[in-house]
């Protein structure tokens, strides 16, 4: 869909599943990402174009299922107020396919979907991100995570940054994107609202060894960081870094201790280096 290689990047290397949605009557699917394909077991040849609720809907032997009805509800309202929209922990049967075999899996998940726009300010596609929260349910610690990339077509490479600039502006959680010498690229307004809107250190540099957070899980539940422990760190290190719960302290005016946050953390690789930092617009 589309060409921009640092919006393939982030889009396919995201560890939150998501999709892009035509603001059609049938819901095609213009796009899907692999933390996605990897969730629901599909390839991506099989979704790509389909109207979402022909290849995604309801259990048929569920009389009770409501997943169509609440997520058809919510990309309508996202359609029609051209707000993001955060749906509350829907239960959605999943067809899952094996060895010739398919059944429904129920599970949890949450999700939001938000609308994105060209740069005409003409509605391009709405974006669905989706996060299993089966785990986090039976632990009772379930996190409404939703992560950034409501990302957009485009046909410029300007106008393709330009719309993910604003897709990120808009997501539900907090992103921070550096380099890997931890110089800050980006950051949008809700991880300025969780973190606080300076970040210690020198200007846009990012310096772990002012940083305060506690292992939350596992066994180095309650011990602090190393500044060399925190999962961004060892990402730009070329560490493969899975999902951390950690409590951090915020630097707000007043600072919290106890905010709990997953972290996660990605290597976006591109095909084309980027000779001029200032162009990355996100």
């Amino acid at each position: 869909m589309v060409s921009d290689p640092l919006f393939n990047a982030a889009f396919h290397r995201s560890p939150i599943g998501q999709y892009l949605l035509a603001p059609t009557d049938r819901l095609e699917i213009l796009a899907v990402n692999d933390a996605f394909l990897r969730a629901v077991s599909r390839r991506r040849e099989d979704l790509l174009g389909m109207p979402l609720f022909e290849v995604l809907g309801d259990d048929p032997n569920d009389p009770d299922a409501t997943g169509v009805r609440n997520l058809g509800a919510s990309i309508r309202t996202a359609i029609e107020t051209g707000q993001s929209q955060l749906m509350p922990v829907q239960r959605y049967p999943i067809e899952m396919h094996k060895d010739g075999r398919s059944w429904f899996e129920d599970m949890p998940w949450s999700a939001t979907n938000t609308p994105v726009y060209d740069a005409d300010g003409k509605l391009a596609c709405v974006s669905h991100t989706t996060i299993n929260i089966t785990a986090q349910v039976l632990a009772e610690q379930a996190l409404l995570l939703s992560r950034e990339e409501a990302l957009r077509n485009a046909r410029m490479a300007e106008a393709e940054r330009a719309n993910l600039a604003a897709v990120l502006r808009a997501a539900p959680v907090g992103v921070l994107v550096v380099d890997r010498t931890l110089r800050v690229l980006h950051r949008n307004p809700a991880h300025e609202a969780m973190f606080g809107p300076e970040l210690p250190g020198a200007p846009g540099q990012i310096d772990f060894s002012q940083w305060h957070g506690w292992f939350i899980d596992g066994e180095a539940a309650g011990r602090r960081l190393e500044p060399g422990e925190w999962p961004l760190q060892r990402a730009c290190a070329g560490e493969v870094v899975d999902q951390s719960l950690v409590r951090v302290r915020a630097f707000t005016a007043t600072p919290v201790e106890n905010t709990w946050v997953l972290l996660l953390s990605s290597i976006l690789a591109t095909t084309e280096p980027l000779q001029n930092p200032r162009q990355f617009k996100v």
